[in-house]
């Protein structure tokens, strides 16, 4: 266990996560703008640098993990605030809302790689749908048969296959 004070080691993991998150938001928004046009030149690169922060968010993240246990923390969300509003009493000190404000960009940051990853897979299945028609597959929604065999795909059944 660290020798400095409880609030000191909390607040430099609050800070850390908090600039941690904001670095990981703007991230997402440019992954979500790239995403949005045709050109994604720069995809590889946020996808690095997404898991470079997201490794060090989760490193953060098994350090506050210990520091709860240290500290005999009741896990989840209220004995957190329960215990860091009492700390933050007793010492003057701002945990509860550095840490309030760290579970809020998380949320964030959550929502926004929702969204990305929704147009991710929009964008694939249209990819894939373009492909089929591509390559003649007729659309079929019923993958097997009433047996539950796995039907052979029908090629040639759409005109621009034929072209």
């Amino acid at each position: 266990m660290s020798k400095q004070p409880f609030h000191v080691l909390a607040q430099h993991l609050f800070n850390e996560q908090i600039t941690l998150s904001e670095q990981l938001i703007d991230l997402l928004e440019k992954e979500n703008a790239e995403l949005r046009t045709i050109q994604v030149k720069e995809l590889d690169t946020i996808a690095s640098d997404k898991y470079a922060l997201i490794s060090t968010l989760n490193i953060c993240g098994g350090r506050w993990q210990d520091l709860m246990q240290q500290r005999n923390i009741e896990s989840g969300t209220k004995g957190v605030e329960t215990f860091l509003g009492q700390h933050d009493t007793e010492n003057e000190s701002n945990l509860l809302q550095s840490w309030l404000k760290s579970q809020s960009l998380a949320k964030q940051c959550q929502r926004l790689n929702a969204i990305n990853g929704t147009i991710i897979i929009l964008r694939n299945q249209a990819v894939q749908q373009t492909l089929s028609i591509l390559r003649g597959q007729l659309p079929d929604n019923h993958l097997y048969d009433t047996k539950g065999n796995q039907k052979p795909t029908i090629s040639g059944g759409h005109e621009i296959a034929k072209a």
